[in-house]
């Protein structure tokens, strides 16, 4: 579900809960995200999708050249310590950005 669409881009995406991404669709999202990035993207919401570190790693990496994101929803993910660094990085850029 992609919502706050309007005529300049997406400002919100929802791909929370169901069977979820898992961490190919994940991977799969990354690489969108890397080759266009939404300029006015502020919220995206990744909740329940199975994620493992790998993925979100690759999420938050493509993640890096949204400067407009405030707000990541990775709530129930399976990640472990991995994620960390990447995160670390997102919100050194995004000084505004919330993670859930």
């Amino acid at each position: 579900l992609v919502s706050g669409v309007g005529a300049k881009g997406t400002s919100a995406v929802m791909l929370s809960g169901g069977r979820g991404l898992g961490p190919e669709g994940a991977r799969r999202l990354a690489d969108l995200l890397s080759k266009a990035p939404p300029p006015l993207l502020v919220s995206l919401q990744l909740s329940n999708n199975q994620l493992d570190a790998a993925a979100a790693t690759a999420v938050g990496q493509a993640l890096t050249a949204v400067t407009s994101l405030t707000s990541l929803d990775i709530r129930g993910q399976d990640m472990g310590d991995g994620v960390w660094p990447v995160l670390t990085a997102l919100l050194l850029r995004a000084t505004a950005l919330q993670v859930f």
